[in-house]
């Protein structure tokens, strides 16, 4: 059986693929609202929607896009 590694979070940055975690950010609750940050790898804006890796996995989220400018 195949086990989950931290490798394999879907929570990493659309545009360096540094992987994230939800602590210290801004959580906003309703389900399906795209919130924004900042990368603390390279530094750029990206959304991000409230949700843990497991569930994002289960339910063929995109838990992060690029912010369009």
């Amino acid at each position: 059986m195949y086990r989950r590694t931290k490798s394999d979070s879907p929570l990493k940055c659309p545009y360096c693929d540094h992987q994230f975690t939800m602590n210290g950010r801004a959580f906003n609750y309703e389900r399906g609202k795209y919130n924004e940050t900042t990368c603390k790898h390279c530094g750029k804006v990206f959304l991000y929607v409230n949700t843990t890796a497991k569930h994002a996995i289960e339910n063929r989220i995109q838990p992060t896009i690029r912010k369009e400018e």
